[in-house]
């Protein structure tokens, strides 16, 4: 229903009912929005479906069904496939030891060739550590050298030269305790000021008396 320009319905009425066109409508959703041709002898009713039900009611045409030659069709169609694969898949395993005895071959000149510049970059690291050891050994030996030299010299002079090249202990400025610390308060600061300056001119004045 709704796939047709127009749908021809049997009836099934009296000839009376017909002919006083007593059926308005039958079992079809959209016979109301019609006109109803009658067709008396045949005892049938044609109906045109209104504009714009068809679109909404079917979007795509229906398929026919299809004919026996386009099934066969279809049939040999799926056979070719189906041999075309298969043949497919025996020619995969007669090429597949081939492949892999070439993969191989292909593989060890790559993997020696990666490995020629391992070994060389392991070559240059030894001969650094070994370069190193010699230069720390060389550097011992002078620095013992110079200690025997400086003790056959004398002692004192070692000693004294040692005092010398020890580093003084050099306190840190923040650690150095002033007159105005934390401790003291500002009043207590200006008090001991006020005391060293008296103090001093207490001096001056018993050398001048002197």
């Amino acid at each position: 229903m709704g796939t047709h320009d127009v749908l021809r319905v049997k009836l099934r009425a009296n000839e009376q009912d017909i002919i006083n066109s007593r059926i308005r409508y039958c079992m079809i959703p959209f016979v109301k929005a019609i006109c109803p041709v009658l067709d008396r002898k045949a005892r049938t009713l044609e109906v045109a479906p209104p504009e714009g039900l068809l679109d909404l009611t079917t979007a795509t045409p229906l398929r026919k069904p299809l004919s026996d030659e386009a099934k066969k069709e279809k049939l040999k169609e799926l056979q070719e496939i189906r041999k075309r694969e298969e043949e497919a898949r025996q020619a995969q395993p007669s090429g597949e030891p081939a492949a892999t005895a070439a993969a191989p071959k292909a593989a060890e000149p790559s993997s020696s060739g990666a490995a020629r510049p391992r070994g060389a970059q392991k070559q240059p690291r030894q001969q650094r550590r070994g370069a190193s050891v010699e230069e720390e050994a060389e550097g011992a030996a002078s620095a013992s050298e110079d200690a025997d030299g400086d003790a056959d010299e004398g002692g004192g002079e070692g000693e004294g030269a040692a005092a010398e090249a020890a580093p003084a202990r050099v306190r840190r400025p923040g650690l150095r305790r002033q007159t105005g610390g934390l401790r003291l308060g500002r009043r207590r600061v200006a008090s001991v000021k006020e005391e060293a300056v008296g103090n001093t001119g207490e001096a001056a004045a018993d050398a001048g008396q002197a």
